[in-house]
């Protein structure tokens, strides 16, 4: 498993010696929740591997945040995320679809260590406002686990 993603994380940052655009991507907040169960992050979205096309974005992202849930008892970890999001629309508008893998690490209790609990697929289906020439992204939408999700961006 540590193979892998140690693999996927050198592919990942191998592609950004190839930019030539001056797309550097973005940074970005993103929040999500389902009232019992909430997830914070901060992320890199790459730039776009589709260069040169006016309607479709591919964009490769990584995130690293936090998890709570609260049922019964409040439990917290922390999570990683590594995904791709596909964009379709114009100049300011996106349809925004996604998937991402996102493990989670239960944060240890009394000076246990952190454990990893699980990895989940997640899809996503949402709206981008992405204005050009401009900096900040806004974004919302809809996925599986966090049905209601936001997120914030700040172009490169």
């Amino acid at each position: 498993m540590m193979k892998s993603v140690l693999i996927a994380l050198l592919l990942f940052g191998a592609q950004f010696s190839t930019a030539q655009s001056s797309d550097r991507g973005n940074v970005h907040v993103h929040f999500g929740t389902v009232f019992v169960y909430s997830t914070y992050s901060v992320g890199y979205e790459s730039f776009d591997l589709l260069k040169n096309t006016n309607k479709h974005q591919l964009r490769p992202f990584l995130r690293v945040g936090g998890w709570s849930a609260s049922i019964i008892n409040v439990n917290k970890g922390s999570i990683g995320t590594a995904g791709m999001s596909y964009l379709f629309g114009g100049e300011n508008h996106f349809l925004e679809l996604s998937s991402a893998f996102v493990a989670h690490f239960d944060r240890g209790l009394k000076g246990q260590a952190i454990t990893f609990i699980g990895g989940l697929y997640r899809p996503y289906l949402g709206y981008r406002y992405q204005p050009s020439g401009k900096k900040m992204i806004f974004k919302i939408g809809a996925g599986w686990r966090e049905v209601v999700q936001v997120g914030f961006g700040y172009r490169l």
